[in-house]
């Protein structure tokens, strides 16, 4: 089983990959702001690659907390 944990920041969707002392590590989904984000406006976002990207965060900033399992493939 595996435990996907998903928020918003700044209406932007985020996936977490992990928490650490009060910081959130997590992929962020560019969708209509995707050009705002290579042109470096949206600050602090890291292109990781094509459609790919990152942020650290702090826990108070994310919103809308969505968990959900999925069972993995054997």
């Amino acid at each position: 089983m595996r435990v996907l944990v998903s928020a918003k920041w700044r209406s932007l969707s985020i996936g977490i990959q992990k928490y650490i002392d009060g910081t959130v590590f997590a992929f962020v989904d560019g969708g209509p702001k995707e050009e705002q984000i290579r042109r470096g406006e949206i600050p602090k976002i890291t292109i990781a690659g094509r459609s790919e990207y990152h942020r650290k965060l702090r826990w108070e900033d994310i919103t809308d907390l969505v968990t959900s399992e999925r069972e993995l493939l054997k």
